[in-house]
């Protein structure tokens, strides 16, 4: 399964948000994200709070491009601070890979969107997290899905 791991691909998205690299179309409000504290600690995550809270109370429209970028860009970045910093080891992995041998029920609770299609596994555990879904949830819920708070507890996991 090793060579299944998405990880160069999600911190080339992760890139993007940070606007290293350039991706199709752009995040909302760019402007607005104060880049230069993003450095992949955990303690950058206050910013994509911050940021976040701006897009609550801004809704996107979620079929647009920014909202997708948002979800798999942030989401990304936010996953990269987890897998970076973790004391377990952290993999992106693609939901079809993971789900392929697990009980068909697990894909009624899970299902296949945009916010689950990848996914951080800690492969010595088999725990998995789902950041996208995450950063989705703070975009419909607000400030109850702290970001900063969910990271840290998958980063101090031990098992």
């Amino acid at each position: 399964m090793a060579n299944n791991y998405l990880d160069e691909m999600f911190s080339q998205f992760s890139d993007a948000f940070l606007g290293i690299m350039v991706g199709d179309g752009d995040i909302p409000h760019r402007d607005k994200l104060k880049i230069s504290l993003l450095n992949y600690t955990p303690e950058s995550l206050k910013e994509i709070d911050s940021y976040l809270k701006l897009l609550y109370q801004n809704p996107l429209d979620d079929s647009s491009i920014e909202y997708q970028n948002v979800i798999v860009w942030c989401g990304a970045y936010v996953g990269e601070v987890i897998r970076r910093n973790a004391v377990l080891e952290y993999h992106w992995i693609h939901y079809e890979d993971y789900m392929k041998d697990k009980d068909p029920k697990l894909k009624n609770i899970i299902p296949l969107t945009l916010t689950t299609h990848a996914f951080l596994l800690a492969i010595h555990t088999n725990y998995i997290t789902m950041p996208m879904n995450k950063v989705a949830k703070w975009l419909d819920e607000g400030a109850s899905n702290n970001i900063e708070y969910y990271a840290a507890t998958d980063i101090s996991r031990k098992a």
